[in-house]
């Protein structure tokens, strides 16, 4: 199937083998290179088709498939288990790798291919040196980013899910670093690769774009910034980013909550940022953003938490109808919303985990049907995430462990999955994003290949 970039215009190709597989764009756009094979039972083979379904051409004819173009018109491909690379007039084939091979990747300079080996991702150059292991988590079906300085792949999620290990996207660098983000946040200070850089201050939060890795911070000017206004800034305790880090959300010890506005220039580096507005909030202790940035979750001492409408341009905070609401018990709830924005999760000290469905125009919540779920054998809940999908909501807790919970996808009701909770003890912060796997060390090895 082919389809333009706005996802319109679909047009299907016919049946070119008897079973098409794997296709990627050459250079120029013209052509496509695919695996297929000759009759039912034959072995996998590269193809060249034009996008109109013209031209077909068998590439290969001692096996070869997952095809990965690279500028210069070579291809990396997968032979007999092992990385191969056709030359460009299509004559010759060179063996990259002989321990194992799959799912290549080709950078856009043409000299690297990324590949997975026993489930660990690896980069090798198109002449067969330089064979470096990148990451030891997990990984499959790695894809470099436009401008090839970061490696995007599938790996497991440390959370269980219904179907076994949840995956995820997970993105690095070249030396299997979680990717580098735009900013560094920190109150009392930041630890790096190289140490600790002590900022001093937990009055204040101090914004830091990094330039190259972590170890190369450059103060923005005004940093520190103080958390809340007047004469006697307020500690931040606990900070939030909104989906493409636009807006900053701070708890403050004061009880008030702070919104800051972030600008970016073309390069991706900060330009500006500045206090868009400090609202008082009873006992606020932690902020959550909703995933389309609009909501903003507030959770407060006495088992309590507020929502507000959040103007993205302004950082204007609007309480929604119905604020602040109860889930019961002394401390504040652990809060989440799930990817889609549609259902909120508030589990206290009660031991149960309240459910609420966001209306999509006022934000107001309402109780699933069920609605408190028991399942924590008691415990207070200290925090709380739902899966990528929706589908499955994790609760911590530093007393017994990480609970998680089936999400059914209609009503929302939760229901335990069988084991929990899962060790280990003393759970008090909680995420789904992608395992940070001990990464391994970047080294080169031309004779291992």
């Amino acid at each position: 199937m082919l389809l333009d970039a706005d996802g319109r215009r679909a047009s299907a190709l016919p049946r070119l083998t008897g079973d098409d597989e794997h296709p990627a764009f050459l250079p120029g756009g013209r052509m496509l290179v695919f695996d297929g094979v000759s009759s039912p039972g034959a072995p996998q083979n590269l193809y060249i088709v034009s996008t109109d379904g013209s031209g077909l051409r068998r590439l290969t004819t001692a096996g070869g498939s997952d095809p990965a173009p690279c500028v210069g018109g070579t291809i990396a491909f997968v032979r007999n288990g092992n990385l191969y690379l056709l030359s460009r007039d299509r004559r010759g084939t060179r063996r990259l790798t002989t321990r194992g091979a799959g799912a290549p990747s080709c950078a856009p300079n043409g000299r690297v291919v990324a590949f997975v080996r026993d489930g660990r991702l690896y980069t090798i150059a198109t002449d067969g040196r330089r064979l470096h292991l990148v990451t030891r988590a997990p990984a499959a079906i790695p894809a470099f980013s436009p401008d090839g300085r970061r490696l995007a792949f599938v790996t497991t999620s440390t959370v269980p899910a219904a179907n076994g290990d949840a995956t995820n996207l997970a993105i690095v660098d070249l030396r299997g670093r979680p990717a580098t983000p735009r900013i560094v946040i920190a109150a009392d200070g930041f630890s790096g690769d190289s140490g600790t850089i002590t900022r001093g201050s937990s009055a204040g939060l101090a914004w830091q774009p990094v330039r190259t890795a972590l170890t190369t911070l450059a103060p923005v000017a005004g940093s520190p910034l103080a958390t809340a206004a007047g004469p006697s800034p307020s500690a931040s305790q606990a900070v939030a980013l909104s989906a493409g880090g636009r807006l900053l959300a701070s708890a403050n010890a004061d009880g008030t909550v702070t919104l800051f506005t972030i600008r970016f220039d073309l390069r991706g580096r900060v330009r500006s940022f500045r206090r868009a507005v400090a609202r008082s909030v009873s006992g606020a202790t932690a902020v959550s953003f909703a995933p389309t940035g609009r909501l903003l979750a507030v959770a407060q001492s006495g088992g309590r938490f507020s929502l507000f409408g959040v103007n993205r341009n302004s950082g204007a905070l609007t309480p929604v109808q119905g604020s602040p609401y109860d889930v019961g018990g002394l401390g504040a709830p652990a809060l989440a919303i799930d990817p889609a924005a549609g259902r909120l999760a508030a589990a206290g000290s009660t031991g149960s985990v309240s459910i609420y469905a966001i209306d999509p125009v006022s934000g107001a919540l309402t109780p699933v049907p069920g609605s408190p779920f028991a399942g924590l054998d008691g415990a207070a809940a200290d925090s709380a995430s739902f899966s990528q999908l929706g589908t499955t909501l994790a609760v911590g807790s530093r007393e017994t462990g990480v609970y998680e919970f089936f999400v059914d996808s209609d009503s929302g009701a939760l229901s335990l999955v069988p084991g929990s909770p899962f060790g280990p003890i003393g759970v008090t912060l909680l995420d789904h994003p992608p395992t940070r796997a001990r990464c391994g060390r970047v080294r080169p090895a031309p004779t291992a290949r």
